[in-house]
């Protein structure tokens, strides 16, 4: 038992350490913020017909739900991989999705007919736009 407790201990002092051993990548200069007078839920995607079910069970995570001011660093950390990487590669249309939906909408109608009567707004960036913003996107509502 003795043994089981200095290797748990070596492990922790290890990643402690050496946190680029563990985690390869950190990438969080993607920076959301809500310009616009409502609450929203926002959330990132690389695909705009499957993600779509997994919003509901996103959204009871505070963290996805912005305040009028508030802001959002989504990290993407995976060995080696940044957002770039992440876009390019896995990204159906080379885009990313980032999806905000109204918080009053979701509580009055349900996130099924959210979804299925579209009633959020949608914006996508290849690469070189985010680039060219600084990865940085205020949201001011829809257009």
């Amino acid at each position: 038992m003795k043994l089981v407790y200095k290797n748990i201990f070596i492990i922790i002092i290890f990643s402690l350490l050496f946190p680029k051993c563990v985690i390869d990548y950190d990438d969080d200069k993607l920076l959301i913020r809500n310009k616009s007078r409502n609450i929203v839920y926002c959330e990132t995607s690389l695909d705009t017909t499957n993600d779509l079910k997994h919003f509901e069970w996103m959204s009871r995570d505070s963290t996805m739900k912005l305040y009028t001011n508030d802001t959002i660093r989504p990290l993407f950390a995976r060995r080696g991989e940044g957002w770039e990487n992440k876009i390019n590669t896995y990204s159906i249309d080379s885009n990313l999705h980032i999806y905000f939906f109204m918080v009053d909408s979701v509580e009055k109608y349900g996130w099924k007919k959210v979804l299925d009567m579209r009633m959020y707004d949608r914006r996508d960036f290849r690469v070189k736009q985010l680039d060219s913003m600084h990865w940085s996107y205020d949201y001011y509502g829809k257009n």
